[in-house]
């Protein structure tokens, strides 16, 4: 399980324990930090010293979330490749229901085929103010190759993806810095699944989505004037309209 944190003390104890809950599965937690200033790494260090499955990175350096997150899969690759059996993306401030993992795995198992690429993602849960707003979508999204690129819906908060995936993208070229600090990693993993194995959609939801005003990425509700500016910057700058 791969996590990245930033800044993020305020809602990280109640995430870590609802992953350690996890029921019928195997699970270790490789976490990166990206330059928190808060109280994020000594609640990260004090369940380090107490559970031997959760694992610290080095990562002082603030990445942004697209950027981290690629390092921590890159790293997992290099050093875990042979333990594992499958990997998932966490967001420090979720909470995982305690069949999150399993569900996924039981899905990815029922395709037969532990040498294809596969990727399981799902549905989310809109958590808000300690409440259960109802699901994100009301069915399954595009999740066609052209669809994605043009407009993904999938969170990488859901994904978890196989050994044959998690091979097939480190052994690829990696992404460049810049384009991954659009927060791409997620649309990054799901374009490399469509073209080289298949993405398995769950319209459950088995994760409660925290909104909240300090959220790094996800849903949020931008002004119409973070809403022009995002328009304008589309249209003047080529690299930033073109990334995906």
């Amino acid at each position: 399980m791969l996590l990245s944190t930033y800044n993020g003390e305020q809602y990280l104890s109640q995430q870590m324990e609802s992953i350690l809950a996890q029921e019928d599965v195997d699970l270790s937690v490789l976490i990166r930090d990206d330059g928190s200033k808060d109280n994020t790494i000594s609640i990260l260090n004090d369940y380090c010293s107490r559970y031997n499955n959760i694992m610290l990175m080095d990562g002082n350096e603030n990445l942004h979330s697209g950027n981290s997150f690629m390092k921590l899969l890159y790293q997992a690759g290099e050093h875990c490749s042979e333990k594992y059996d499958f990997y998932a993306f966490a967001d420090q401030d979720d909470i995982w229901l305690k069949h999150k993992l399993s569900r996924a795995i039981e899905l990815l198992e029922a395709c037969g085929n532990t040498e294809e690429s596969l990727l399981y993602c799902s549905n989310q849960t809109i958590y808000k103010n300690g409440t259960q707003c109802g699901l994100r979508f009301d069915g399954a999204p595009e999740l066609d190759l052209t669809s994605v690129i043009n407009s993904n819906k999938v969170s990488g908060c859901t994904f978890v993806m196989n050994k044959a995936l998690m091979d097939q993208i480190c052994s690829a070229p990696h992404p460049g810095e810049g384009l991954m600090l659009r927060r791409m990693h997620d649309v990054w993993v799901v374009i490399a699944a469509l073209c080289s194995g298949k993405v398995v959609y769950d319209e459950q939801s088995y994760i409660l989505y925290r909104i909240h005003d300090n959220n790094v990425v996800g849903i949020k509700k931008k002004s119409a004037f973070e809403q022009i500016k995002i328009y304008w910057k589309n249209l003047t700058d080529k690299a930033h309209g073109n990334y995906r």
